[in-house]
């Protein structure tokens, strides 16, 4: 950490050298010379008490900090700081007297509040709404509402980055009303992992959530596949991953089962049942019901095994 901002202090002095006698900032420094143009920076520490509480970075860093707050932003250099913690051992007085503009969200204390907002107690008094903030430019505060995005979409955007392929991010557009992770956390506390559409949409619909919303989240994150090697997606929830299973015949529904244990079962139950399904959405572009099985020459190789509409 020491290091890390170390070199970005000295990025700033480089280009304070550059801009000497020449231009102020960087925008004109950009504008003046198009060749040579400099990249913007945002330094983001994330949990400010694990640099601040420390013995061996303390001061030091805190001095630093404040540094690249005052020298920072005319050479596009900017800083972000994040803490959990906001007390007065994290977000010391040097700091709060250099951090002009500030992102506070619900503080469950009065302190904790004037930690952040020079004494005020408001961000103490904020509704408990996800996302709610105050924001405090100079002597000015204003609510704002910030979007929610949740731990679900976070990782399945990271998961499809690091795989460089974005285009299988799930279009959180597409459930306006409920995220997917709520849906799966119902599933697991009340149903056993269960996942019968119709059961799940009585209890989410007095929040506002159409049915047919419940059966797009739970269509898109059914596990696909035709090998151990290529199923997807996989539903992470308190840490635990889960794939969530097909029906495996009568009217049992899908159900969220942990990767290990699927993958343990895949060629003795769920190889066939993964093809089947796949060989009715290529013939007909639906999905498996109990006419479409009953009516298919394919139900031979799935012998025992029954699907139902749910």
């Amino acid at each position: 950490m020491g290091n890390s901002v170390l070199r970005v202090i000295e990025e700033i002095e480089r280009r304070t050298s550059l801009f000497e006698g020449k231009v102020r900032n960087i925008k004109s420094w950009n504008k003046r010379f198009p060749k040579r143009k400099l990249s913007f920076w945002d330094i983001v520490i994330d949990e400010l008490a694990d640099v601040m509480l420390q013995p061996r970075f303390g001061s030091k860093v805190e001095e630093r900090l404040v540094r690249i707050s005052q020298k920072g932003r005319a050479e596009g250099i900017g800083l972000t700081l994040c803490t959990q913690t906001p007390n007065s051992k994290v977000v010391s007085q040097l700091i709060q007297q250099n951090i002009p503009t500030r992102v506070v969200f619900f503080c469950g204390t009065g302190i904790a509040s004037g930690t952040m907002l020079d004494g005020g107690y408001e961000a103490a008094r904020l509704p408990r709404i996800p996302g709610r903030a105050l924001v405090r430019e100079g002597q000015v505060l204003t609510e704002v509402q910030t979007p929610e995005i949740s731990d679900w979409t976070v990782r399945a955007a990271v998961k499809a980055a690091k795989a460089d392929t974005p285009q299988q991010v799930i279009d959180i557009n597409k459930y306006p009303h409920i995220d997917p992770e709520k849906v799966f956390k119902f599933a697991l506390a009340q149903l056993d992992g269960y996942c019968p559409a119709n059961e799940i949409y009585n209890y989410f619909k007095n929040q506002g959530v159409p049915q047919k919303e419940i059966f797009a989240v739970l269509d898109d994150h059914e596990v696909q596949g035709q090998a151990v090697d290529s199923l997807s997606p996989t539903i992470e929830i308190n840490d635990e991953v889960y794939y969530l299973a097909p029906s495996p015949g009568g009217r049992v529904s899908r159900q969220l089962i942990p990767v290990t244990q699927f993958e343990a079962d895949f060629e003795s139950k769920w190889q066939a049942v993964l093809a089947f399904r796949l060989s009715r959405v290529n013939k007909n572009g639906s999905g498996v019901t109990r006419q479409n099985l009953e009516t298919s020459k394919t139900a031979e190789a799935v012998e025992q095994i029954n699907f139902t509409e749910e």
